[in-house]
């Protein structure tokens, strides 16, 4: 099957063909449209704002930090709908309803409940459908009549940044295969195994090789904040008003005014070199450098707990770890030594509390795991306080975050930690279960 079968047998889902229907019906209209500020979350919104002036729908965006979208981001009632990429699929969503002013929520990430009244599209709730947000963003611009180079970028970029692919090690989730071969062709390049760049944070299985599409997505997710909110705004005058995620986007989106073809790109600063941004990219990377040295040190103070549903499980607890996700990623494979195991880290932060999860396989749903964990910090919680707990993502990868400043770190981790012995005396595959 090559990419154009695959979006016509995507035709054939009512559920596809209703998002499709619904932009069309927005054509002169306003959307206010809201993206994840980590790079799915940036390139979906590439293609989105990008496919927007395609059709002539106007629209307002915003990359806001919060996962799940809060009423309190919509600051008036002057748009026709709202739109939402790679932010959940939450029933939470549900409070959104208006009949008069459809919601459509595009998302890719496991969800303990579904909204009821809204709309959403996740083909990543089917079985064998593992795929980013950018991708999804970009089969429905494709059906639109809207793709080209840049747009595959995009969308290869966000794939990148979840996960989705890594050609560095031949590994492509089954469902993005036949626009993954399309790209191959076309961009060579961007997908050649080498050994004169240096490792990426999705070098976790090995440090041999890289490619550039690594190097960019892992720029993009530095530079962004990686929906962390690491930001160094504090750390250079240059920085103090920026923004990082608008930040990503608008360098990402500037690759398409320099009118280069991904094809010629021959090193990662090409993509980075875009008029009046390229001297903050830079520092910016140069603090994210200095975090990840000592972040690696931090984690080495983890502790192994009992094994558990034939998975090694490794704990980390500390206060202000600054990329905390990305540094797990990579040390898991290290302290692993080629079993299957988890990686739990929870941290104190000034936002509130964090706990990231990164896993080498095995038998338990990181995602499912942070979606329940949210749901317990929740009940802790006054009703108006709820929004400010989000937990969810996939079976290697998954967050859980507390964005109350005041919440008491030790009842976090004492709220897990019955969880986690729950799940080691009697384990529910169905609700913990890969």
């Amino acid at each position: 099957m090559n990419y154009e079968q695959f979006i016509e047998q995507l035709k054939q889902d009512k559920s596809f063909t209703d998002v499709l229907e619904l932009l069309e019906s927005l054509r002169g209209k306003m959307v206010y449209y809201f993206s994840h500020d980590d790079p799915d979350g940036i390139s979906s919104a590439a293609i989105m704002t990008e496919l927007f002036d395609f059709m002539g729908i106007k629209y307002k965006m915003a990359l806001p930090s919060n996962f799940a979208l809060p009423k309190e981001d919509i600051k008036d009632d002057a748009y026709d709908a709202i739109i939402v990429t790679d932010k959940g699929t939450l029933k939470h969503y549900d409070s959104f309803y208006d009949e008069n002013k459809p919601f459509l929520t595009i998302d890719h990430h496991f969800t303990p409940g579904v909204p009821e009244k809204v709309m959403y599209y996740n083909p990543s709730l089917k079985p064998n459908s593992y795929c980013s947000a950018s991708f999804i963003c970009h089969n429905i611009a494709t059906a639109l009549g809207f793709r080209d180079d840049i747009t595959d970028l995009y969308a290869m970029v966000g794939m990148k940044g979840d996960w989705v692919v890594d050609p560095a090690v031949d590994r492509i989730a089954p469902y993005v295969d036949a626009f993954y071969k399309e790209f191959a062709e076309k961009f060579p390049n961007l997908i050649e195994k080498r050994k004169n760049l240096a490792p990426t944070m999705f070098e976790a299985s090995q440090k041999e090789v890289t490619t550039l599409l690594s190097r960019y997505a892992h720029d993009l997710h530095a530079i962004s904040g990686g929906a962390f909110q690491y930001f160094y705004n504090d750390k250079d005058e240059d920085l103090k008003d920026v923004f990082q995620p608008d930040f990503a986007f608008d360098l990402l989106t500037g690759f398409r005014k320099t009118g280069k073809n991904p094809a010629a790109v021959k090193n990662e600063d090409e993509f980075l070199n875009i008029e009046g941004l390229h001297k903050n990219a830079k520092l910016l990377l140069k603090f994210f450098d200095s975090d990840w040295n000592k972040g690696m040190d931090l984690l080495s103070t983890r502790i192994e707990l009992e094994k558990t549903q034939d998975t090694r499980v490794f704990l980390y607890m500390g206060e202000e770890m600054n990329l905390m996700p990305m540094l797990g990623s990579v040390a898991l494979f290290d302290y692993s030594e080629g079993d299957p195991s988890l990686f739990i880290m929870a941290a104190k932060i000034g936002y509130g509390v964090h706990f990231s999860l990164r896993a080498t396989g095995g038998n338990i749903h990181a995602g499912k795991l942070c979606g329940d964990l949210a749901e317990r910090l929740k009940d802790t919680v006054s009703e108006d306080k709820r929004d400010m707990i989000s937990g969810g993502g996939h079976p290697v990868a998954a967050e859980c975050n507390v964005k109350i400043a005041d919440y008491h770190y030790d009842g976090a981790l004492g709220t897990f930690l019955k969880q986690f012995k729950e799940i080691r005396s009697d384990f529910d595959k169905e609700k913990f279960g890969v």
